[in-house]
Parts: structure tokens; sequence; C-alpha cells
């Protein structure tokens, strides 16, 4: 009589265990599987009766050791094989960057505008004030974002919050501008 094969997903199932343990089970050489070309394991009916009717002793030490060699082989090649991937995929990528139009390439980047404070009302009333002035008169050329967590605050050294930076440069500390005042400040860092 033929064995019949089933799919890990199909051999889950039948033991009532997660996929990922039907793969467990074969490392450890508790399930005997044939590997398909794609990696795939195929798991014989039989083999799924022998290990429900308890006629598999625990694998000993090697079993699991050499199960897990080969896993470990498996996974090896399957790095090997993205890294060369990955490889092919960056050469062509920089032979593209050369087909570029010009403008594309040089693209200017956009500005960050960072309001930094604890989420306070005041922080709150200057984000909503940039937003609102960044979305009037230049809303592609500003990125806008609030930190609040006190180590970001900390790296522009002491501060009053709410407090407002321009690429990387305070301009403004301890209290909510106007919109007039912002605008003056993005005009006057050019």
């Amino acid at each position: 009589m033929a064995d019949d094969f089933l799919s890990l997903a199909e051999a889950a199932e039948v033991l009532s265990v997660s996929e990922i343990t039907v793969k467990r089970y074969i490392y450890a050489g508790k399930l005997r599987s044939h590997k398909l070309p794609g990696g795939r394991h195929r798991i014989p009916r039989s083999e799924l009766s022998r290990l429900l009717e308890g006629g598999a002793a625990p694998p000993a030490p090697e079993e699991i050791v050499t199960g897990l060699e080969a896993r470990v082989e498996e996974l090896e090649a399957a790095l090997e094989h993205v890294s060369a991937e990955l490889s092919v995929l960056a050469a062509w990528c920089a032979r593209r960057e050369d087909e570029l139009p010009q403008s594309a390439a040089a693209a200017p980047a956009q500005r960050q505008i960072e309001i930094l404070g604890p989420d306070c009302r005041k922080c709150r009333q200057l984000h909503a004030t940039v937003l609102q002035v960044v979305g009037e008169s230049a809303p592609t050329e500003f990125v806008v974002a609030m930190v609040t967590r006190l180590d970001r605050i900390t790296e522009y050294g002491p501060v009053l919050t709410p407090a407002l930076v321009l690429d990387g440069k305070v301009v403004s500390t301890g209290r909510a501008l106007s919109a007039r005042e912002v605008e003056q400040l993005l005009k006057a860092a050019g």
C-alpha cells in the first residue's frame, strides 16, 4: 500500500499542534520527512501514526544536535541566497542611478522643524501654529515633528519649553509664538 504524504499544515492538524512544532519534531528526529526541492517538507502518514501510537522514544541528544545542525545549514544557505540577491539588486540600483534625470537626482531635501516640549498646552499651541503657517506657505518644503521624549529634548541642551528647532538649531524657547512670529523666523532662516 502506497503511503500518502502530508504537508506541514496537514500534519499539524492531525497532531493538533502548530506547524512550528511539527518542524521541531522533524529537526529533532521524532518525525521523518521528505524534503522537496523548494525546501518544503512532506511527512508520510505512517510517521504520524507511529508518533501518535508512541512508537518513538525521545530522540538521543546526538539526534537533536544533528537535526539542529541540518537546520543551521539550511538557514545559512538561505542567508547566502538572500545576500547574493541583495548584491545583484545593489548593482542594478547603482547602474540605474546614472540614468536618472538631473532634476530628480538634485531634488531639494525637506527642511526639519521640531517643537520640543512635554506635550503641554503651549507646546500643542505652538505645534498647531507651525502646522498652520507651513501648510499655508510651504507645505512641501518642511517636515514638522513634535518631540516629547526628554532624552531627545536634552540633546539640544537646557531649553525652556516649548522650543522651536529649525534644521537642528534652536530658534525660539519658552513661549508659544504667533503665526506672524513663526513666518518671520522661517523667512530669516532662509
